[in-house]
């Protein structure tokens, strides 16, 4: 049986996973309770983050703390448009050194498919 179905919250921020954890994390099919992952400056670039946007399971999510990691416009671009995830899910991309002002202003901009990017 696995013990960490009713998973809610699941905070790894700032341990270095990198792309490999994101993606092992990503793969999980049993949290379908999951609200808040923090992932916050892990050195997760725009494969770990596409991986992430992927997952399909987590229509509970609430909260995803990316910021201070790597990732780019297509790695955030796949966060945002995810359909599974629920509408009021607040997705923070702050402090990835790859997502210029532009690119990020854009990503705010797009309600239809990115609703959740949030940049603080």
């Amino acid at each position: 049986m696995d013990e960490t179905v009713n998973l809610e919250e699941l905070l790894l921020g700032y341990n270095r996973i990198g792309n490999k954890g994101a993606l092992a994390i990503a793969s999980n099919t049993s949290w379908k309770k999951l609200k808040v992952l923090d992932l916050a400056a892990n050195r997760v670039g725009d494969e770990g983050a596409i991986a992430l946007g992927r997952n399909g399971e987590w229509n509970q999510l609430l909260s995803l703390a990316l910021f201070d990691n790597e990732i780019g416009w297509k790695g955030a671009i796949a966060l945002g448009s995810n359909s599974t995830w629920s509408e009021n899910n607040k997705i923070d991309l702050s402090g990835n050194m790859k997502l210029t002002e532009e690119r990020i202003g854009a990503l705010v901009a797009c309600p239809v498919v990115c609703p959740g990017i949030l940049m603080i």
